[in-house]
Parts: structure tokens; sequence; C-alpha cells
């Protein structure tokens, strides 16, 4: 798994399934965030969610921005 360096890197499509295996195999995620992982994934199953237009992008827009402010660059 790599870490993203910029915004466009993070919109990478294979970033969320990737994010999501690392979560669920690594050992220092919390068993109730894979819990809850499962469960979504579970229930977007059930009922056919599907995402909005844009909305990935938005979504990681605003993550972006909280990492940079949460890490701020040197």
């Amino acid at each position: 798994m790599y870490c993203p360096l910029d915004l466009e890197s993070l919109h990478d499509s294979s970033l969320s399934h990737n994010l999501t295996v690392h979560i669920m195999t690594c050992e220092n995620a919390p068993f109730e965030t894979k819990e809850a992982l499962e469960e979504l994934q579970r229930l977007a199953v059930e009922t056919g969610v599907i995402t909005k237009r844009g909305s990935k992008k938005k979504f990681l827009q605003k993550l972006w921005e909280r990492m940079a402010n949460y890490y701020p660059a040197p």
C-alpha cells in the first residue's frame, strides 16, 4: 500500500479497494473498525447502494483538506 502525496493520486480508482483491503488485514486496525466496515459492505450489497456521481471526489477533497490541516507540510 502506498500513501498518496497529492489529491490527484488520492483520486486513483483503486485506492478505495486498496484501503479497504489494508484495513481488513492490518493487525493494528481496531477490531471495531473492521466489524463496522464489514457491516457497511454487507448493507451496501443488500440494499444495492450506488453512490452519486461526484460524491467520491467531494469526499476525497474533504479528507485531503482534513489531512493537510492535521499533518501540515514541513
